[in-house]
């Protein structure tokens, strides 16, 4: 809990009240030594409620409420990949997200199966969504692939943000989904959750959330690939909603065929 949520905020507030408080005090004095008093004026309101819009901003990020996971429905049979493709592009069109199933990721040779982009919110606070859909079997059966898929989807979508991450407000979400309707071995799990683990340098800086998503098709489950982050969970829980959600449908429609 204290290096979680408490020393981080703990850091912002210092961080940013000493800075603000001086511009504050330095307001009020220019007000009653000059007779120009606009600047001072705007500084004096200006100055708390920057630190207010900035103080919001850092305890959403750190302390958000997780969503109710959906309830995991027992599947009446093993759907095929394409199946539950089609039925995320009718959710994603649903929602608003711009879709290109022709995309490719500069510099990695696999292309996905799907791509979708669209805007998303949390609480007030706005964000981008980046979904980078793939069959397992795209992947070669691979851990490694799945690895690179990531790491360079990543590296695209951060590259159309001139904003340096530590100062940007609307945050990209990365969201790299594996279908598979065979399972996923237990090393690939281990191998791909040691390898993505963020480094000191990325959790403190911030400016993106990412996650990997594996969506079992055997036991309609949506599973993670990542281990949860301390910090920005929530947009995380939302793409898990989504990804389950559809899986949830997709039994719906069958069982009604059935009856």
């Amino acid at each position: 809990m204290f290096v979680k949520v408490i020393l981080p905020l703990s850091i912002v507030i210092v961080g940013l009240g000493l800075p603000i408080f001086y511009f504050w005090i330095w307001g009020i004095r220019y007000y009653f030594k000059n007779e120009k008093k606009g600047m001072a004026l705007f500084t004096i309101v200006a100055t708390p409620l920057f630190g207010f819009f900035i103080g919001v901003r850092a305890f959403l990020h750190y302390i958000h409420a997780p969503q109710s996971q959906p309830i995991v429905m027992k599947p009446p049979r093993v759907f095929k990949q394409s199946e539950y493709l089609k039925e995320l592009e009718s959710e994603f069109k649903n929602r608003g997200f711009v879709l290109d199933s022709r995309f490719k990721i500069p510099g990695f040779r696999k292309k996905p199966d799907l791509f979708a982009r669209g805007k998303a919110r949390t609480g007030f606070i706005p964000h981008h969504a980046y979904y980078f859909v793939y069959y397992f079997s795209s992947l070669a059966s691979d851990a490694a692939w799945l690895r690179f898929a990531h790491k360079y989807a990543r590296e695209y979508v951060n590259s159309l943000y001139k904003i340096p991450k530590v100062i940007r407000f609307v945050v990209p979400v990365i969201n790299t989904v594996v279908i598979t309707n065979r399972g996923i071995p237990r090393n690939h799990v281990h191998y791909i959750r040691t390898k993505t683990v963020p480094t000191p340098k990325e959790r403190w800086t911030g400016g993106e959330i990412n996650h990997i998503y594996l969506v079992d098709l055997r036991y309609s489950e949506v599973g993670s690939l990542k281990q949860m982050p301390s910090a920005g969970f929530a947009p995380i829980l939302r793409s898990y909603d989504l990804l389950q959600s559809v899986l949830n449908r997709l039994i719906q429609k069958e069982l009604a065929r059935r009856v």
